[in-house]
């Protein structure tokens, strides 16, 4: 039998000659697992003929980000309207309240940011992409329509379990929204007319009366190789926030969707002393491909960005979710973490204390 044969056998599909855009990622998936790598001629066969695709994808995600890198040279600031209360503006103390998923209510410095909106309810499905799904097994703590106002989305990717099709109908189309290059240019084709792409080690500012809000991409990874390059780029986030006086009381970092990588630990040789960060978890997998940090990975994570504070979001809320939580708090009692992570349940708020000392 020809290897495209079989090949096209493991998916149930006819194979179109080399054209691998027909296998979609269910059928390189498919031939991975169920062939478990043993028949490298399959494998070959796959990595071979697939190089003009993925040269084509990756060479596409190539020329979205440079044209967005020009516009975010043009990019100076990002000026946000003064609140009422703006002489009240406490800079002591802040809040995460957890929404569900990697959904959450950030409130620091006079900033009220919403991450990765995702609002659909138990029952609901999220599309991956590629012909795949996932059923939501749990309810978010509030609906859209109960956010209070915001200052500006944090977007991580463009899945739909990070940005769903509530947050696409209902969601200010005028709400400023801080993201990777590829998600800015899906959602300005939704309607959003403020995205703010950043690449990585890119950064923007926002201004809001007395307080400066400073945001880099930081590195992330959704999938090994080659799968990589069929998926969406994603971004963590380093949020830095000024006050009167342009030094840096509060680092915030959040994950997004990532394994642990090589790029991780350039995070905290660019930055230091990070006060909180949201870690994004539940050992995702499809085919049996691991795409995002499980408990154990999510442990390593925290010694190597070495925040003050963690908190694990991102962990029960899918099928497709395959580490539970108790798989995080296992590896971090024997990493002996403990005391620096914070749990949350859908609904809870976590209030935290900056103090008066500035960042190095």
């Amino acid at each position: 039998m020809f290897v495209e044969e079989k090949v096209a056998n493991v998916a149930g599909i006819v194979c179109e000659g080399k054209d691998f855009s027909t296998f979609r990622l269910y059928l390189f998936l498919q031939g991975i697992r169920d062939y478990k790598v043993r028949d490298r001629q399959i494998i070959d066969w796959l990595t071979n003929y697939s190089g003009d695709y993925i040269q084509a994808r990756l060479a596409n995600r190539k020329g979205r980000s440079k044209m967005s890198n020009q516009k975010e040279k043009e990019l100076v600031e990002i000026v946000l309207p003064e609140d009422e209360s703006e002489g009240l503006l406490d800079m002591e103390h802040g809040s995460v309240y957890f929404i569900g998923t990697a959904t959450v209510l950030f409130r620091y410095a006079g900033f009220t940011i919403l991450t990765d909106p995702n609002f659909l309810h138990k029952g609901e499905k999220v599309h991956i992409g590629y012909g795949l799904s996932s059923t939501r097994v749990t309810e978010p703590a509030i609906d859209i329509d109960q956010l209070p106002p915001l200052d500006l989305i944090v977007l991580s990717h463009m899945h739909e379990d990070h940005f769903d099709r509530i947050a696409a109908h209902r969601l200010d189309k005028m709400l400023p929204i801080v993201t990777n290059p590829g998600a800015a240019d899906d959602l300005k084709k939704k309607g959003f007319s403020r995205t703010y792409p950043v690449n990585t080690w890119e950064s923007l500012t926002v201004i809001k009366g007395k307080t400066t809000l400073r945001i880099t991409a930081m590195p992330a990874k959704h999938a090994p190789v080659p799968v990589k390059f069929l998926m969406p780029p994603v971004m963590g986030s380093m949020l830095e926030f000024q006050g009167a006086s342009n030094s840096t009381r509060m680092r915030l970092y959040t994950s997004g969707d990532t394994l642990l990588c090589d790029q991780l630990r350039e995070i905290l040789r660019r930055f230091s002393d990070i006060d909180l960060s949201l870690l994004h978890l539940g050992g995702t997998k499809i085919m049996g491909m691991l795409l995002a940090m499980d408990g154990k990975q999510g442990a390593q994570a925290m010694r190597i960005v070495a925040p003050k504070t963690a908190i694990p979001v991102h962990f029960n809320d899918y099928k497709v979710f395959k580490s539970p939580l108790d798989d995080f708090k296992k590896a971090v009692r024997e990493a002996g973490l403990e005391n620096k992570v914070r749990y949350l349940n859908h609904g809870e708020t976590y209030t935290f204390d900056v103090p008066v000392e500035s960042h190095a």
